[in-house]
């Protein structure tokens, strides 16, 4: 890429009016995460040409990256007042709805492009997710339309695995996500939770221990391994999981894996040693006074 890069930038000193070696080093830049020096290619493009529709979804796309989706939207509202059916700008557009939560907003676009260019895998995962999102049938299917044309889809995957949840059937999606982006928790996450369901207790615990070692701040991932240590009978271990939480603030599943603790009698006293310092932290917590009083009645 780097001999590409400079490739490209020999291009543009040599001919520093094409538009088109423009539009390679922004995308360039872009593909390096250096945000500003592709929008200033962008720019220079669109003051020779307001309507140009490459740099106008250019810089949306960069903006979109940065989670700027209100600016994004700027530009492709923009850009669709040139060209109202151009379908990259549809798509983009789309995921600035999806962004926003706004999923029935997503059909129409989808829907155009899927008549359009019915070979574009993303305008059929928009589809899916603002049927998903409506309420209608066909999400499955058009996310399963999205695999077709390309395997690696990981939204698609996501969704599939999601419409299956807690089911074996979303096991091998999850999984699929997890070798598409090893270095992110939310797949892990997803199918260390749908292991546990499915009572697959020791790939759980492994799961879950695979995301803190991408993210050691996790607190749930730190809560479910104590809770399964827990019910796999190694205190020592579940109770060393939850002392780590001690740096976090209370939350409803330490208080329930505390009391379980307590209420059972294996860890009476460091239980009721937690809910001391939650209900004083919380004094107006109805849940810390019960569960202290139950863990002080057993002592």
């Amino acid at each position: 890429m780097d001999e590409e890069f400079r490739r490209a930038r020999r291009e543009l000193n040599h001919d520093p009016e094409n538009m088109d070696n423009l539009l390679r080093l922004a995308k360039l830049h872009r593909q390096r995460k250096e945000f500003a020096l592709s929008d200033r290619c962008y720019c220079q493009i669109l003051l020779k040409d307001v309507e140009n529709l490459d740099a106008l979804n250019g810089i949306a796309w960069n903006l979109m990256l940065q989670d700027e989706w209100e600016e994004a939207e700027e530009f492709l509202d923009r850009a669709l007042g040139v060209d109202p059916m151009n379908p990259a700008t549809l798509i983009n557009r789309s995921w600035c709805h999806l962004a926003s939560y706004h999923y029935s907003s997503l059909l129409k676009p989808a829907r155009i492009v899927t008549k359009m260019i019915p070979e574009k895998s993303d305008a059929w995962v928009q589809m899916g997710i603002g049927l998903y999102g409506s309420g209608e049938e066909g999400v499955i299917q058009c996310h399963q339309k999205a695999l077709e044309l390309d395997p690696d889809h990981i939204i698609a995957i996501a969704y599939l695995a999601m419409e299956t949840e807690y089911k074996a059937e979303s096991i091998p999606w999850l999984k699929r996500l997890t070798e598409l982006t090893p270095e992110m928790t939310h797949g892990w996450a997803s199918l260390a939770a749908v292991q546990l369901y499915l009572g697959m207790v020791d790939e759980s615990l492994g799961n879950w221990q695979k995301v803190l070692d991408i993210d050691p701040l996790r607190f749930d991932a730190i809560e479910y391994m104590a809770f399964i240590l827990w019910v796999k009978g190694d205190n020592a271990s579940s109770l060393e999981c939850l002392h780590r939480l001690d740096e976090f603030e209370f939350d409803t599943n330490q208080c329930y894996i505390w009391r379980e603790c307590g209420e059972y009698g294996r860890e009476i006293k460091e239980a009721t040693a937690f809910f001391d310092r939650y209900s004083k932290k919380y004094p107006g917590s109805w849940f810390g006074h019960q569960v202290l009083g139950l863990s002080l009645i057993h002592i």
